[in-house]
């Protein structure tokens, strides 16, 4: 995990830096691309991956007096920390995105995003993570604060905060039964867009999620469901390319 954060933080400094590298050079700061290039609603989707670090066992909360956990199937009962983990859903990932960017330099965002391993198979898992953003344009900032001097927006780097809901299931080794878990999650990552057509961009994004997973969830289709005795987390990491629409 720690390996992964050390190659996420040069690509956050390289994108940051990178909108001080191209200008709008003519002297009436009007190159095609330059302020204010991406402004208004927008509509996007991702395809690539998600990639979850979680835990292998997680000890639920007692809910009878001698310790022991009461749920069906033996391996629960005394074992139980072998039903309920968080290191589930790692395979293919898709995103939707909906967003309102003002005056090129911030944007609310709406995004969902799902990935997924086995899929099609009777062990499938997965995860699906709704988020609301703040995005922030260093190059839209940078061109409403030095308004003579315009920074060309065809490359448009960015940073996103926000949060939301997660929530996920996978299949146990010892019954049919979908197991998985509800929670919230804080988010932030970063991108680049590049306005390939005046109302088409193409990109890349990569988020990290980290899922704080609340009720655990042994049966999805009996409603059966337990809290965990510490506060179980997970981070998800969600490189994807993207493709955007702006009207």
């Amino acid at each position: 995990m720690r390996r992964r954060f050390r190659l996420f933080i040069p690509v956050l400094f390289l994108i940051s830096g990178l909108p001080g590298l191209v200008h709008a050079d003519n002297e009436d700061g009007d190159m095609e691309g330059a302020a204010h290039a991406n402004e208004g609603f927008y509509i996007g989707i991702g395809l690539g991956g998600g990639f979850v670090s979680g835990e292998a066992k997680v000890t639920l909360e007692p809910v009878s007096e001698d310790g022991t956990i009461r749920i069906p199937g033996e391996q629960c009962t005394h074992e139980y920390s072998t039903c309920a983990r968080t290191n589930y859903g790692s395979g293919l990932g898709t995103m939707l995105r909906l967003g309102y960017n003002i005056r090129g330099a911030v944007a609310l965002e709406a995004a969902f995003i799902g990935h997924g391993g086995k899929l099609g198979k009777k062990n499938q898992e997965g995860q699906g993570h709704i988020s609301f953003n703040v995005v922030v344009h260093p190059t839209g900032i940078a061109n409403l604060a030095n308004p003579d001097r315009l920074l060309n927006m065809r490359w448009d780097p960015y940073l996103l905060l926000g949060g939301g809901l997660s929530y996920g299931g996978y299949h146990a080794k010892f019954d049919d039964d979908t197991k998985g878990w509800e929670g919230t999650d804080l988010q932030f990552g970063a991108g680049i867009n590049f306005r390939a057509t005046p109302h088409m961009v193409v990109g890349f994004d990569v988020r990290v999620t980290t899922i704080f997973h609340g009720l655990y969830l042994f049966d999805w289709g009996e409603d059966l469901s337990f809290t965990a005795e510490d506060d179980p987390t997970s981070i998800v990491t969600t490189p994807m390319l993207t493709l955007s629409y702006h009207p």
